[in-house]
């Protein structure tokens, strides 16, 4: 029997009640080190901006963006949570910014 940790993730979102276009942007993974060792799961949603002109395309930025900088960090075991932590942080102001 293998004790290693496996992840399997899952993603969906929904247009809801009064809208004519899904404006949500999201972004599931499962991250891995350079040797394939599990480092987490990364998930990102970038809730529509209600119907405005161009949300879809600002959801997409801003995921894409959060995402590229967590994943250009190459975190592992070694990186204590607030370090990681602080680096989201950044990486949610780079993405705030880029939109």
């Amino acid at each position: 029997m293998s004790n290693k940790l496996k992840l399997t993730n899952f993603s969906l979102s929904d247009i809801g009640l009064s809208r004519n276009q899904n404006q949500d942007y999201y972004y599931s993974d499962i991250l891995y080190s350079n040797n394939g060792e599990l480092i987490s799961g990364l998930s990102v949603i970038a809730d529509g901006m209600g119907g405005l002109k161009n949300g879809r395309e600002v959801s997409r930025i801003a995921v894409k963006t959060f995402v590229e900088y967590i994943k250009s960090k190459k975190f592992n075991f070694k990186n204590s949570d607030k370090f990681i932590f602080k680096e989201m942080i950044k990486g949610f102001k780079i993405a705030n910014q880029k939109v």
